[in-house]
């Protein structure tokens, strides 16, 4: 009779445990390529949907001061970036982490060389360089030289 009771108690908990992890499946940040999303007014979107996008957005660059091709994967929430960005060398070695808040640069940003050594730490705040933390530098061999 006890292992009846059992075996039914057991069943009815598997429909909201499957449905559980179905549902943390499913709620997973997508990561899709920037040839996927578009832009429009500062909003990024998933092509051909009306809904900002949230998830990783992934693709690769040559703009800015950078030399040579990057890659990066950018996280938006509601079509604004939010939370970690990544860049990465040609090498596929981190070359830059930033945090994000609303669209603007919030906490450290880190920088590191092509061997892996940390670069520089800067504190932003809102978009601005100068947070409470500053500033420092390293050289190639990981010797602090301003900070």
């Amino acid at each position: 009779m006890f292992s009846m009771i059992a075996s039914r108690s057991i069943s009815i908990f598997k429909i909201p445990l499957i449905a559980y992890l179905l549902l943390l499946l499913c709620s997973c940040d997508a990561e899709i390529d920037k040839a996927l999303v578009i832009e429009q007014n500062g909003i990024v979107y998933r092509k051909e949907d009306t809904h900002p996008f949230t998830g990783y957005v992934t693709g690769s660059d040559q703009r800015g001061y950078r030399r040579g091709i990057r890659y990066y994967k950018k996280q938006y929430k509601d079509g604004i970036l939010y939370g970690k960005s990544e860049f990465r060398y040609k090498n596929g070695e981190l070359e830059r982490t930033e945090p994000y808040i609303d669209g603007e640069v919030h906490g450290i940003v880190t920088q590191y060389y092509q061997n892996g050594k940390i670069k520089s730490r800067i504190h932003f705040v809102n978009g601005m360089r100068g947070g409470s933390t500053g500033e420092a530098f390293w050289d190639r061999n990981g010797h602090l030289i301003k900070g």
